[in-house]
């Protein structure tokens, strides 16, 4: 499967340091992954700190068309957030 970096998706990887690998892996191989809405999906995947601080968690939002995972958003978060 191919990833396709929507314009948003870029900015928010820019602005939450989050890079294409982390992103992948999280696609590829995530910890947790559930339907969301409009046929989208949620991957996350917890990595450790850069720095020795804290871990942290990406969120992936895509939609898969056809071959291809079209990545619409990316979250990096320190602490994991229970679905809702």
């Amino acid at each position: 499967m191919n990833l396709i970096y929507a314009g948003h998706a870029r900015e928010q990887m820019d602005a939450r340091r989050v890079t294409e690998a982390e992103v992948e892996l999280t696609v590829r191989q995530p910890e947790d992954q559930y339907p969301s809405r409009e046929g989208r999906t949620v991957a996350e995947k917890s990595f450790p700190s850069r720095t020795g601080g804290r871990p942290y968690t990406v969120r992936v939002v895509y939609i898969v068309e056809e071959e291809n995972a079209v990545i619409i958003t990316v979250v990096r978060m320190t602490r994991k957030r229970r679905r809702r």
